[in-house]
């Protein structure tokens, strides 16, 4: 079966340094993580990074909730 040559691509925040014996792709993540993920996973543009995106926007969810140190989410009680 063919295979992509994917080494030194860029998707989103990883690189592609090699492929692996599992048959997936070592990427190293902008935030230097190294983490192994598969080729649709890749091309697909389903992980974007090594998991450091989604704690960045989760963080900046919740800063962007807030006004002078309060949550500005209402609680039912």
């Amino acid at each position: 079966m063919f295979r992509k040559n994917l080494i030194n691509k860029k998707f989103n925040r990883l690189s592609v340094i090699e492929y692996t014996v599992n048959k997936k792709w070592l990427c190293k993540c902008d935030c230097g993580n190294i983490k192994e993920i598969s080729t649709s996973n890749l091309t697909l543009g389903r992980i974007k990074s090594c998991g450091c995106l989604s704690k960045e926007k989760i963080i900046e969810r919740n800063i962007s909730r807030t006004i002078h140190g309060h949550s500005t989410i209402k609680r039912s009680t």
